[in-house]
């Protein structure tokens, strides 16, 4: 579980790419609680979203380590939790074009993503627990007519889509639908953009679909039988965002570090320790996780549930040290204050640490 040789160049590659061209707008854009489309249209242009499509479909073909390796570098280079955000909502959206659709759609939505455009995701949307989704489907009229609301969206500023996890109750199976609805839309309201923690760059809302008709081809697989597909999506989403919070923890330590917490002496050392350990042990999970997620092993869903846990608490007791590590120096650090706003708005994502200990006790359930 580690990166080869040229996986580690690619890294590499976007931590450069990432520092010299993403960094030094990331403060102006938080401030702003904008999202930086300059930022995504060179990743676009560095390739970024070409790696994971085949290539006869017009990406590079290769594997989700190497835009794994990719993610971690844009994230430790610029430390920007909320393009870290969008960058998970993508990733999302790429796992369930990649494995769930064919024909037109699947061409209509590759090249969508081949071109910049992005997707709205709401992660407590793809949890496992089946209150989180309050949106429902019925099938009237050769169409789709929806009710109910997404909330805590991210990616709200100016997407071409939304994955839409969508309880349907006449169906067969288990009831569930997912969708990948085309935007604009008829009839979907769009609340404010909401004045949040952290990760402001990544601008989040909530989604009101009451009224809503949406065409068959928006329906990602079979209908009432989309858990499996979306417990494949959750994974790699939060194996992905494991790995992204894991540098995102790291360029909050080198900046902590920068700031002198080194020459705090020998009483900073067990803080350092501990938040190195969560950072290490966290990593680890998420590339175990990974791993078994694309070797279709049965534990892929509890192990990548299990980094994400992981992770959360990472960034949640890992700023915590840095910030102890800095001390009082710290009330004075603008760009710590907002790299740990960002790591802890990550942290919270999809529910925070205590939807994610339920997502782990029901694949605990599962597997006995």
């Amino acid at each position: 579980m580690s990166w080869t040789v040229e996986q580690r160049a690619l890294r590499e590659r976007y931590v450069d790419h990432a520092r010299q061209h993403i960094a030094p707008r990331v403060a102006d854009h938080f401030g702003a609680g904008r999202f930086d489309v300059d930022a995504w249209q060179g990743l676009r242009e560095e390739g970024l979203w070409r790696m994971c499509v085949p290539a006869a479909e017009g990406g590079e073909g290769r594997s989700w380590w190497d835009l794994a390796a990719a993610l971690e570098g844009v994230v430790l280079g610029c430390g920007d939790g909320g393009l870290a955000a969008a960058m998970i909502a993508q990733v999302a959206f790429l796992r369930a074009t990649i494995e769930l659709t064919e024909g037109e759609r699947r061409e209509q939505l590759l090249d969508a993503a081949l071109a910049g455009e992005r997707c709205a995701v709401s992660l407590s949307g793809l949890s496992h627990d089946p209150l989180t989704r309050k949106v429902t489907a019925r099938f009237r009229g050769g169409q789709f007519v929806l009710a109910g609301q997404l909330d805590h969206v991210l990616g709200a500023e100016g997407p071409s889509f939304v994955l839409l996890p969508a309880r349907d109750p006449e169906a067969g199976g288990d009831k569930l639908s997912l969708f990948v609805v085309d935007l604009p839309c008829a009839g979907l309201r769009c609340g404010p953009m909401l004045d949040k923690l952290g990760a402001r760059s990544c601008p989040s809302t909530w989604l009101d679909f009451g009224g809503v008709r949406l065409e068959t081809k928006q329906l990602l697989g079979p209908r009432g039988r989309a858990r499996s597909a979306l417990e494949d999506v959750a994974a790699m989403t939060w194996a992905c965002s494991s790995l992204v919070a894991v540098a995102l923890l790291e360029a909050v330590l080198a900046r902590a570090l920068a700031g002198g917490a080194g020459e705090r002496g020998q009483a900073l050392g067990p803080e350092l320790v501990e938040l190195t350990l969560g950072l290490e042990s966290s990593r680890y999970l998420g590339y175990a996780g990974l791993e078994q997620l694309l070797a279709a092993d049965p534990r892929a869903a509890r192990s990548c549930s299990l980094a994400a846990l992981a992770s959360s608490e990472a960034l949640l007791g890992g700023c915590r040290r840095a910030l102890a590590a800095r001390g009082e120096d710290a009330l004075v650090d603008a760009e710590l204050s907002r790299m740990c706003r960002d790591a802890w708005s990550l942290a919270l994502a999809g529910g925070g640490e205590a939807r994610r200990r339920k997502e782990v006790l029901a694949r605990l359930s599962e597997a006995h």
